[in-house]
């Protein structure tokens, strides 16, 4: 099978196609995938790291607000189908398969022209723009979130297959000993504390970790507590860290960057994040009692939305940034690690987890490259 894939922008567009790609080739060694990406792009730099071919589109997503940059975008939006088109017919795909984010468009636009089947993953409750631009030239959508399908026109919804988000993360967690003996952690810290605020970092979740970090861990030698800052915002973080002499504290922890972030998942009490659909679906496979603070920043208020359907099912404690201030956090996090919270947030938190969707998708993606039809009759 021969796939041409896009989703860029943000880690939550990109870990999701990377995970399939991963899929068709285990499925299949002969099978060819490659990607389209900015030439600055996070996508380029995390499939690349991925070993995989990407060639180079210019596009960027319109501004909300007037910004000079909203000129460079309708440029792409003439220059970049062009670009797709003559890749398509050099690349000769059995099908491209789209994440979402400003990349898609372009290229699954252009597909549909050509008469390249076309598939799509939305992984947030509400989906993006780019969803709702393809949704007409989709054989398949994807979804992460049932309801996800009400956002979509009613001839369209046929086409939705709920088969959850596909992760790179192995369908089978470790346990949380497992975890924490693989990562060495000292056996004199009873609780393990995980904060970060999503792939690019938060400036919201920086500021209130670091009171955290004086106000609370700083005074829980029992709480190993790590914290990711995001690349850009670790020098911002370290002048809060050196300001509260958070150093003199051995269980506090700082990062830029995670590497292994699904092993301290596995091994963490207690997580602290936004409400990304990549970071939930992956914190709800390993059943972490999470606290989410979705951000407000995004399109559609998806993340609230997320964040929403799980506080419905008492599987996170939801907190919006504007009502959250390092109190009402502290105590969040004590009534998880200390008030016995974490068994039922566990609990729940897994029955949103879907071990096998990228296995799934495959197999429907397999299906249509040998044209038989998808199987969209499992969708109501």
């Amino acid at each position: 099978m021969r796939v041409l894939m896009a989703g860029g922008g943000t880690g939550g567009h990109i870990y999701p196609a990377i995970a399939v790609a991963d899929m068709i080739m285990a499925d299949d060694s002969h099978s060819v995938v490659e990607f389209i990406a900015t030439k600055k792009g996070l996508e380029k730099k995390l499939v690349r790291e991925a070993g995989y071919i990407t060639h180079h589109v210019e596009m960027s997503g319109f501004r909300r607000s007037f910004s000079l940059k909203n000129i460079k975008t309708a440029v792409c939006m003439i220059t970049a189908p062009k670009q797709c088109r003559k890749l398509i017919e050099e690349f000769d795909p059995d099908m491209v398969f789209g994440t979402g984010g400003y990349l898609c468009w372009p290229l699954l636009s252009e597909a549909k022209k050509l008469g390249i089947p076309v598939t799509i993953h939305e992984s947030n409750a509400i989906p993006g723009k780019a969803t709702l631009m393809l949704e007409d030239a989709a054989e398949i959508i994807f979804t992460n979130f049932e309801s996800t399908a009400n956002y979509l026109k009613p001839s369209n919804r046929h086409k939705v297959l709920r088969y959850g988000n596909p992760l790179r993360i192995d369908p089978v967690p470790m346990s949380r000993e497992e975890a924490r003996n693989k990562l060495g952690i000292d056996s004199k810290y009873k609780y393990i504390l995980l904060t970060f605020g999503g792939s690019r970092g938060s400036l919201f979740i920086n500021k209130r970790v670091a009171d955290i970090m004086d106000r609370y861990t700083s005074k829980h030698p029992d709480i190993l507590h790590i914290h990711a800052t995001g690349i850009d915002r670790y020098d911002e973080f370290m002048k809060d860290y050196n300001l509260f002499h958070l150093s003199k504290h051995e269980n506090i922890i700082v990062k830029p960057y995670i590497d292994d972030m699904p092993l301290w998942e596995s091994a963490s009490d207690c997580a602290l994040t936004r409400a990304g659909s990549m970071t939930i679906s992956e914190l709800s496979l390993l059943g972490t009692p999470t606290i989410l603070i979705p951000s407000p920043n995004v399109a559609n208020n998806h993340q609230y939305e997320n964040a929403k359907r799980l506080e419905d099912a008492n599987a996170c404690i939801l907190m919006e940034e504007k009502k959250t201030t390092s109190g009402a956090l502290a105590l969040a996090i004590d009534s998880i690690i200390y008030g016995g919270r974490s068994i039922s947030l566990s609990k729940n938190i897994r029955t949103f987890a879907t071990p096998n969707a990228k296995e799934r998708i495959v197999e429907e993606l397999n299906k249509l490259s040998s044209g038989y039809s998808p199987s969209i009759v499992d969708v109501k």
